[in-house]
C-alpha cells in the first residue's frame, strides 16, 4: 500500500499545482482586466479633451471670415481703390501734358527771342 499512498500524494500534488496555476491565472486575468479598465478610463478622458478641442476649433472656424463675405463686404472698397488708382494715373498724365505745354511755350519764346536777335543783327 505504500505505492498507493505515493500515488495519491502525487495526484494531490499535481492537483495542488494545477489549482495554484489556476489561481495565478485568475489573478493575472483580474490584473489585465483592471489594466484594461484603467486604459479605457484614460482613453475616455483623452477623447473628452479632444472633443473639447474639436468643439473649440469648430467655434473658432465659425467666426472666421469666408471669401464670399470678404468679397461682398470689400468689393466696393476694392472698386473704389481701383478708381482712385485710375484717377491718380489720369492726374499724373495731366501733369505730364502740362509739362509738355510749358516746354512748348518756353521753346516758342526762345525761337521768338532768337528771331528778334537775328533781325537786330542783320539790321546793323
Amino acid at each position: 500500500m505504500p505505492a498507493e499512498d505515493t500515488h495519491v500524494a502525487l495526484k494531490e500534488f499535481i492537483e495542488t499545482i494545477i489549482k495554484g496555476h489556476e489561481k495565478l491565472n485568475e489573478a493575472r486575468f483580474q490584473a489585465i482586466e483592471r489594466a484594461v479598465d484603467v486604459a479605457n478610463t484614460q482613453m475616455e478622458k483623452r477623447l473628452e479633451g479632444m472633443n473639447e478641442f474639436r468643439d473649440s476649433l469648430k467655434d473658432q472656424a465659425s467666426r472666421f471670415f469666408t471669401r464670399d463675405e470678404f468679397h461682398s463686404a470689400h468689393g466696393p472698397v476694392l472698386k473704389d481703390i481701383e478708381a482712385l488708382k485710375l484717377s491718380r494715373a489720369t492726374l499724373e498724365g495731366k501733369a505730364s501734358q502740362k509739362s509738355v505745354n510749358v516746354a512748348y511755350v518756353i521753346s516758342v519764346i526762345g525761337i521768338v527771342i532768337s528771331l528778334i536777335a537775328l533781325a537786330i543783327h542783320l539790321a546793323k
